[in-house]
């Protein structure tokens, strides 16, 4: 999967004269926390609800109420932006945006082409729709996690006998842990006439089968 299936295209942005009132009440209003700051149709800096905290006076100040906003009305995003810009472009892969938020600790990429030209933004919350895609979403379906041995064929003998059963795999995932294992770990969301067919005959083959969930749009019911 790519960022493009997954950025926003409508981009708030400010401008590099916005005061931090005009960032804040945009903020406020759009639900969002963070807004590129563009110059000139290119990107120039990143604006966070962090950024506007670090900026704003101290609960502690001595300043008056009207000290503060006369100081915050000056107060520009081109003096408050991050300068030091993380972005991806559209054909980046979901799981290379992951990485960089996770690595440098941000909550969301700008997504570029064209030299700097802004055409969406990803974030956490949009990596995290990604994921519950991935993992099968509110699919109609049962979800088993599956000890299986760490072996070349162990994977498609658990497809197969899905499909023996007349079952259809929405999505499987099989996490990664490391070459010093002898047993792996799959999860499966499979829709399938009788459930309790394909489970006994996983484990008929040597697969123990740790958790069943019943899931559905409205929720998730263990078995």
């Amino acid at each position: 999967m790519y960022v493009r299936n997954w950025m926003k295209t409508e981009v708030v942005t400010a401008k590099p004269s916005d005061t931090f009132y005009e960032i804040a009440k945009t903020m406020r209003e759009k639900k969002i926390r963070h807004m590129p700051v563009v110059d000139n149709q290119k990107i120039i800096g990143m604006l966070s609800d962090r950024d506007l905290r670090l900026a704003a006076p101290s609960a502690a100040t001595s300043l008056s109420k009207g000290e503060i906003g006369y100081l915050l009305e000056k107060v520009t995003a081109a003096e408050i932006m991050n300068h030091q810009l993380f972005v991806v472009k559209p054909d980046t892969t979901i799981e290379y945006a992951s990485k960089m938020m996770k690595d440098h600790k941000i909550g969301a990429l700008p997504v570029v082409e064209n030299g700097g030209k802004i055409v969406g933004i990803i974030s956490t919350i949009d990596i995290l729709e990604a994921f519950y895609d991935v993992m099968g979403g509110s699919a109609k379906s049962h979800r088993l996690t599956i000890q299986t041995s760490d072996k070349i064929g162990a994977l498609a003998e658990i497809t197969r006998i899905i499909a023996d059963h007349e079952g259809f795999i929405i999505s499987i995932v099989t996490p990664y842990y490391g070459t010093n294992q002898t047993r792996a770990l799959v999860v499966v969301r499979v829709q399938a006439p009788d459930i309790e067919k394909i489970v006994n005959d996983l484990e008929k083959h040597g697969n123990s089968v740790d958790s069943i969930y019943k899931c559905n749009p409205e929720g998730w019911k263990r078995r």
